[in-house]
C-alpha cells in the first residue's frame, strides 16, 4: 500500500548526491545514423564520446560536466 510506496520512492533516490540508476556506458547508433560508443559518469553525464558518423568519419569527444566539448582528435 502507501507504506510500501513511499518505502520504494525513499530507495529510489540519490544516495550522497548519486544517483541510484544512471546510464554509465552506451554503445549504439544516435539520431545522425553515427556509431557510437558513450562513457558516462557516476551522474549519468556524458564524458567521452567515440563516434563514427555515417559517412565513416571517426571522432573522439572530451567533455566537461556541462556537456561542453573540452578536446576533440582530431581536431578540427
Amino acid at each position: 500500500g502507501a507504506a510500501r510506496n513511499e518505502a520504494l520512492q525513499k530507495w529510489q533516490q540519490p544516495r550522497n548526491g548519486v544517483p541510484l540508476f544512471a546510464t554509465r556506458l552506451y554503445v549504439g547508433r544516435n539520431a545522425n545514423k553515427a556509431s557510437v560508443v558513450n562513457l558516462a559518469d557516476p551522474m549519468g553525464r556524458t564524458r567521452l564520446l567515440l563516434k563514427v558518423d555515417s559517412l565513416g568519419v571517426a571522432s573522439i569527444e572530451f567533455l566537461d560536466e556541462n556537456g561542453k566539448v573540452t578536446g576533440k582528435f582530431p581536431s578540427n
